[in-house]
């Protein structure tokens, strides 16, 4: 590992001062300066950087070592050889020891996005994890949920909370909770746009099991009653994420009642 970090560090001091272009690193040290297109599974396709409105040539992505970007990126590849040269090693090692002031070394990790295949990309994990503050009409009432994941990318279960302000003189308070699994959709998971799978569209449907109670005051006989009610419930609604944290969200309970409000997924 040590020699690795020689060879890498040595590379990044050598380069430091080319910033006007991409530059491909191979194995064995050799330097393309180029204009990089596009980075695929498998190469990497650039033009060269004397002819830029040249052919776009390739280059296979496991004789790459490291490609510096224009603005001073460093994107270090996964397929580093196990065994390198002692006398190139020696080199680097010497030009290290020959250099006071080091450059930074800033490199995109290794098991970035952009390095992932196709496979990892799907069974990447959707970070949606709603917790809704919710305020409804007719009458007025305000609650939240909060959920907490049970089957990656297509099931929650939640807990929910409801007050109703009173509006009648003799309802003193009503409120409501209920238990439910939430199951959702990813919408932009499903389309395969991986980089925004965490914002956007979440459609769902919630089934649990839910309790209201009210609060009457009986002017005959000077007291309150409570009055329970309970049973299967069901809602459905939508949460759109504006950034991976925040967004608006719109439920309906069994289609008879509406709540909208902010929601926040962590």
């Amino acid at each position: 590992m040590k020699p690795l970090l020689f060879i890498i560090t040595g590379l990044l001091l050598s380069c430091g001062n080319v910033l006007a272009q991409d530059t491909i690193i191979d194995f064995e040290f050799n330097e393309i300066s180029s204009k990089v297109i596009e980075i695929t599974e498998n190469e990497i396709k650039y033009r060269k950087w004397e002819n830029l409105d040249g052919p776009i040539y390739s280059f296979s992505k496991g004789k790459v070592l490291m490609v510096i970007y224009q603005n001073g990126q460093r994107e270090i590849f996964r397929n580093v050889p196990n065994e390198s040269s002692n006398g190139a090693i020696k080199e680097i090692e010497n030009r290290i020891l020959d250099t006071q002031t080091p450059l930074p070394v800033h490199t995109t990790p290794i098991n970035s996005f952009e390095n992932e295949s196709s496979m990892e990309k799907t069974k990447r994990k959707v970070r949606y994890l709603p917790h809704r503050i919710n305020v409804g009409l007719e009458p007025l009432h305000a609650g939240v949920d909060t959920e907490f994941r049970i089957i990656r990318n297509a099931f929650n279960l939640g807990f929910g909370y409801l007050y109703y302000f009173p509006e009648e003189l003799n309802v003193v308070s009503s409120q409501y909770a209920n238990i439910y699994g939430s199951l959702y959709l990813p919408i932009n998971l499903i389309l395969k746009n991986y980089e925004k799978q965490d914002k956007g569209l979440f459609p769902f449907v919630h089934l649990g099991y839910g309790a209201s109670q009210m609060v009457l005051e009986n002017d005959f006989i000077g007291a309150t009653e409570s009055y329970l009610t309970h049973g299967f419930v069901w809602k459905f609604g939508f949460d759109y994420l504006l950034t991976r944290s925040v967004g608006v969200t719109l439920t309906s309970y069994e289609a008879k009642s509406t709540v909208f409000g902010l929601v926040f997924s962590f």
